[in-house]
């Protein structure tokens, strides 16, 4: 929320805005039917996921990961098993993560890797790199599809109904 990664500073926000820290791994609650679960991801600045239950949904985001590859990671797949949907980062394809590895992103691939392990109901490719053209992510969508029925790619002003 500072230059130069955000171009203003929090102080300028009217609201009563309220930190509160946590420890990735911690479980919060931040109102009484709502549980946010908290886990750690392969980004090499650290970066946490996340699990938001509400009711009998869950909806969780797991951005700025490798997905751990080489690794079976209980972790991830603890904080995805059996969500409604799971928000993961794709923004390489297979070919390109070879020279990228450690750069903190994944692909689709190794999305639907965890999506069947944690037998999550729907995945949605997301963190898409800005390099890939419209074009290219209507047949990187159509493949994810093809191999994970089920799998959307998100969009500018997509609303999702869990």
């Amino acid at each position: 929320m500072s230059s130069p990664l955000f171009p203003v500073e929090v102080e300028i926000f009217k609201a009563a805005i309220e930190f509160c820290d946590f420890k990735t791994g911690d479980i919060l609650r931040p109102h009484s039917s709502v549980t946010l679960r908290t886990g750690m991801l392969d980004h090499p600045d650290g970066a946490s996921g996340y699990r938001l239950e509400y009711g009998d949904r869950a909806f969780v985001l797991l951005s700025d990961t490798e997905g751990f590859p080489g690794k079976y990671d209980r972790e991830l797949v603890s904080l995805a098993r059996g969500a409604d949907l799971v928000v993961y980062d794709t923004t390489f394809t297979e070919s390109e993560i070879v020279s990228r590895s450690g750069w903190g992103h994944s692909t689709y691939n190794r999305g639907i890797r965890l999506a069947d392990e944690a037998k999550i109901k729907q995945l949605c490719l997301f963190h898409h790199d800005p390099s890939h053209d419209d074009n290219f992510m209507d047949t990187l969508a159509a493949e994810a599809r093809e191999a994970r029925p089920g799998t959307i790619t998100a969009r500018e002003g997509q609303i999702i109904h869990l």
